[in-house]
């Protein structure tokens, strides 16, 4: 899933809204392998990004994540906005909701109250604790959409198509950790135990889908694979 350039959804007096591929780096510093990354073409393609840091990038999302990222359109709106993700006083109130792929059976609705450390900085794995400390405390909730079915090694393999909401600042890897750790990791996400999905070409079965800044929305379309799935399992119930 690594076709395609980033496209701005939305346009507020505050902040860009914009459709990231998988494949593409948040940021620049985060770009060790020569692939492309959203601060870059920012910088491009929207001119006035260029003088703020990180192009006015508010938060990043995973190289293979695909889906919302935000940006300010001027120093004082982006302290704002990473106010708000942060969950820092004085900045909005900021709602994440994510398409996830997941091993099937998962509850139809639940959520987990986890903790997520690195013991290595360099490490690619993040690990998870049901005990710890308030700072590396992170939430999620989710409902089932509709099971799903993506092609995964040349067989069809089921997948539950959930809408996660992160609760909080969120923590790296929240999402993709939390839910390998209650048994349901995402497709294709081979970190964790995730079965691999051909059909992801590389991404993970992860989108960020649509968020919500003091009320106002953005969402990035469903990528294909995300659509069939829910069309095939209409089909399956029908």
């Amino acid at each position: 899933m690594t076709a395609g350039q980033p496209r701005i959804i939305e346009r507020h007096p505050r902040w860009l809204a914009l459709d990231k591929p998988s494949g593409w780096h948040s940021v620049r510093v985060a770009n060790s392998d020569g692939g492309p990354d959203v601060q870059s073409w920012l910088a491009y393609n929207e001119p006035s990004q260029a003088a703020l840091h990180e192009s006015g990038l508010a938060h990043r999302i995973d190289v293979a994540t695909s889906g919302v990222m935000v940006a300010g359109r001027d120093e004082e709106s982006l302290a704002w906005l990473r106010a708000g993700f942060g969950r820092r006083e004085g900045g909005p109130v900021i709602e994440k909701f994510y398409a996830a792929l997941v091993a099937p059976g998962i509850a139809p609705t639940g959520q987990f109250l986890l903790h997520f450390f690195s013991r290595y900085k360099s490490s690619h794995q993040v690990s998870v604790e049901e005990q710890g400390i308030e700072k590396e405390r992170g939430q999620c909730r989710w409902r089932v959409i509709r099971p799903g079915v993506a092609a995964a090694t040349g067989r069809a393999v089921w997948f539950d198509l959930v809408e996660v909401e992160l609760v909080g600042p969120g923590k790296r890897h929240q999402i993709r950790a939390g839910l390998a750790h209650i048994g349901h990791p995402l497709a294709n996400d081979n970190i964790y135990g995730g079965v691999a999905a051909s059909e992801l070409e590389g991404g993970l079965g992860l989108h960020s889908w649509r968020m919500t800044i003091e009320g106002e929305s953005a969402q990035a379309p469903l990528p294909p694979v995300f659509g069939q799935s829910a069309a095939t399992a209409d089909q399956r119930e029908r």
